[in-house]
């Protein structure tokens, strides 16, 4: 097995591995720098990750996506269908995730500020569960490939199982840097709109005669955020082009997400209870 990982690979995945990694932990010092009140959000944002992302819609997961039935074979055997499923139960998760979190384990916190710390601790463990720890262990086999000492290690495991470390090896070596631009462009679109979808879901809970719907209106901007990234993974959109169009798409709704939470955060009282400095000049 002749493996050679470029340098220009190396140093994609360097780029890629402080960006994911360190731009949640700039936003969590800036933000301690302007309101103090980021500890409690930011963690209950990735205990709600955690636990609604990672475990419960796992086990939905398993029952529409892994398990052959009915209902399985009707997703995976459409794209659209797929695409819809994925965006929608990633909406519904975690919007209700936030939603709990916001009227349960932070009940006490009515400044407008823990939207956005809670939103850097949702979206930034997202970032660095997804990319940071992924991105790392290539880059650890960058390492090893590059080490020479591939021939050595799969001595240590049956025919089988070298065979499968063998084509996993290759599938990195195979990784290009303009993918890696693009995972990276892409983790920091999807950060930005869950600081978006955090500040939707705050105004919900805390100003519900106002801004109830921004709940369901952050349901469906999720739903739609994730519909390309499913069309990708069904090869719909398929190859570096699909990829660049999945993210543009992507890129798009989490500008509508952002403009919206921008402007609504702005005309919240900075405590709830507080009277506004303006009336808002629309609703949803």
């Amino acid at each position: 097995m002749d493996l050679t990982v470029s340098s220009g690979l190396i140093a994609a995945l360097a780029v890629q591995l402080v960006v994911v990694v360190g731009l949640p932990i700039l936003l969590l010092i800036f933000q301690y720098r302007r309101s103090k009140d980021v500890a409690a959000p930011a963690v209950v944002g990735m205990v709600v990750y955690m636990v609604f992302v990672q475990v419960l819609q796992q086990i939905l997961h398993y029952a529409f996506l892994l398990s052959d039935n009915a209902i399985s074979n009707t997703i995976n055997g459409s794209p659209w269908i797929y695409a819809i499923y994925v965006g929608l139960s990633a909406g519904l998760f975690e919007e209700t995730g936030r939603y709990m979190g916001y009227k349960y384990l932070l009940k006490k916190k009515t400044h407008r500020d823990i939207a956005i710390s809670y939103g850097i601790g949702h979206g930034g463990y997202e970032c660095i569960a997804i990319a940071g720890l992924s991105t790392l262990s290539y880059l650890v086999l960058a390492g090893v490939i590059n080490s020479g000492m591939v021939p050595t290690i799969l001595e240590m495991y049956s025919s089988n199982e070298a065979a499968m470390v063998e084509t996993m090896l290759a599938q990195v070596a195979k990784i290009s840097p303009f993918q890696c631009l693009w995972s990276t462009i892409e983790r920091v679109i999807a950060l930005a709109m869950q600081m978006g979808l955090s500040v939707l879901v705050f105004a919900s809970v805390r100003h519900t005669e106002t801004y109830g719907a921004q709940y369901f209106a952050a349901i469906v901007l999720h739903t739609l955020a994730g519909i390309p990234a499913g069309l990708y993974q069904m090869d719909v959109l398929s190859g570096n082009r699909g990829m660049a169009a999945a993210i543009l798409l992507n890129l798009l709704v989490t500008l509508v997400t952002v403009g919206l939470a921008r402007r609504i955060w702005r005309q919240l009282p900075q405590t709830a209870g507080e009277s506004r400095p303006e009336e808002p000049k629309f609703r949803l």
